[in-house]
């Protein structure tokens, strides 16, 4: 592995840094071997050794996160290339650089690249970091659509396909700078700032985002039109401004757009003071009833034929029936009773009246000794579930045992 020690990321100390894919992909150019073959020899084999022979997951563009990001799998990756060599490999991906932003889902799951840019390049050709995010649809130099297949397959490929170099299409060997680009056009995606900030130097720290965030949200009317503006839930826009999680990509780089400010200015905002609570207002103390008015009160309570119960008396007069009870226990548990008594009776008197209405039905609707059905019954008395009552059952079944006895009767006769 003697190429180890050239093998530098392109770009540093720019928005233009080499990805972590492209570094290497041309390794494996270098060393005339495929990229498959070079992980297992120096991250796959290493990493069961030292683990008993556990597997590690290196799936780059076939996940949600690509290998350029902060996956488990770029950090073995980088490891392997740092310990036999490799100069600042860290900075050819966003480990350690992410800070306040959630690069998660934000990469491409095909290479996509600039073919103006790779001509340019000439004999030294490579992928730029910022390519590889979604957000980025155009080249931040040429201004054109960044092309994710080839000219004469119109095929795609993985940043790590088996036959991947640095230049050419692993199906068919067309060279990637042939492909013809787009018109420019001068819009371009904030990504590419952001990118050169964190390439810098620069750390989107979790504080310095949700102050961001926060003032952002002040500034538009509130969390609810921040959250309408950038098209997100307001509990996803919350957390933002919260600092207790961390904002996608997309959803930052949106923000970024709306304040229409530079990435510094942007990160550069405190965060604003909270508005000072209302003060308490004092509520008013309790109504508190004197003794022997409560006394009467309850006492005329207990005369009425149809007393009311403890939670109602308590309601009326603004008090709670645990005070009733601690004030006035025996005249408490005297208007429960009578109260249940009341209800009981007021019961009984439904049931009784329930009971006479089956029955004179039942005498009404009976011609020629053939008795009515309980449907027939039902629709007299206009109440589709009288016979769940089990009296009104029982009514029931006892006029039809007297029809059935008065046709024995008859028979006998």
């Amino acid at each position: 592995m003697s190429g180890l020690a050239w093998l530098t990321p392109l770009g540093l100390d720019s928005a233009e840094v080499e990805s972590l894919a492209s570094l290497v992909r041309r390794l494996a150019y270098a060393e005339v071997r495929p990229v498959t073959a070079l992980l297992r020899e120096l991250v796959v084999e290493p990493y069961r050794v030292r683990h008993g022979h556990a597997h590690p997951i290196i799936q780059p563009s076939r996940s949600t996160e690509a290998i350029n990001g902060t996956s488990r799998a770029t950090r073995l990756v980088v490891e392997a290339l740092a310990s036999l060599g490799a100069i600042q490999v860290v900075r050819s991906t966003l480990l350690s650089r992410d800070g306040g932003i959630e690069f998660d889902q934000a990469f491409r799951a095909t290479r996509a690249w600039c073919p103006s840019c790779l001509a340019e390049d000439g004999l030294a050709p490579y992928d730029r970091l910022v390519w590889s995010l979604v957000v980025q649809a155009r080249c931040n130099r040429h201004g054109s659509v960044l092309v994710d297949r080839c000219r004469r397959c119109y095929r795609g490929h993985r940043p790590w396909h088996p036959r991947a170099n640095p230049w050419a299409c692993p199906w068919c060997g067309e060279e990637l700078a042939n492909a013809v680009p787009q018109l420019p056009s001068p819009a371009t995606s904030p990504a590419t700032p952001l990118v050169g900030f964190l390439e810098g130097g620069g750390v989107a720290t979790a504080s310095a985002v949700s102050a961001a965030f926060t003032w952002l949200a002040q500034r538009v009317g509130g969390r609810n039109r921040l959250s309408a503006q950038l098209a997100s839930p307001a509990s996803v826009i919350s957390t933002a401004c919260s600092g207790t999680r961390r904002p996608q990509l997309g959803l930052f780089l949106g923000a970024l757009n709306l304040a229409g400010e530079p990435l510094d200015a942007f990160l550069a905002h405190p965060r604003p003071r909270a508005r000072r609570p209302r003060k308490a207002v004092a509520r008013p103390p309790p109504l508190i009833v004197a003794a022997p008015t409560l006394r009467a009160e309850l006492l005329a309570a207990l005369a009425r034929t149809n007393p009311p119960s403890l939670r109602a008396f308590a309601s009326s007069q603004h008090l709670g029936p645990a005070t009733i009870r601690a004030r006035l226990p025996t005249l408490a548990r005297e208007l429960v009773a009578c109260h249940a008594k009341a209800e009981r009776a007021c019961h009984a008197r439904a049931e009784r009246r329930l009971v006479n209405s089956v029955r004179t039905s039942f005498r009404a609707l009976t011609r020629s000794g053939v008795p009515p059905t309980r449907r027939q019954i039902e629709v007299v008395l206009d109440k589709p579930g009288v016979f769940r009552a089990p009296l009104a059952q029982q009514a029931y079944r006892e006029c039809l045992a007297g029809v059935e006895r008065g046709a024995e009767l008859t028979r006998h006769r």
